[in-house]
């Protein structure tokens, strides 16, 4: 464990099945949409090439 800005953190290695929330408060439906927006944005990017020139959504 170690200690960042005064929280203390663990790493561990992940399963890939554990469903993780977000660290910093609660999370909103308009925060789930503004993420889910986000994600495709950059899944369009990535699928149009991910040119490393342009800045990444």
């Amino acid at each position: 464990k170690r200690f960042f800005s005064g929280r203390q953190i663990s790493a561990e290695t992940y399963d890939g099945k554990t469903k993780y929330e977000k660290s910093g408060g609660n999370s909103t439906e308009e925060d789930e949409e503004a993420e889910k927006q986000r994600l495709e944005r950059y899944a369009k990017w990535l699928e149009e090439g991910g040119d490393e020139t342009a800045k990444t959504p």
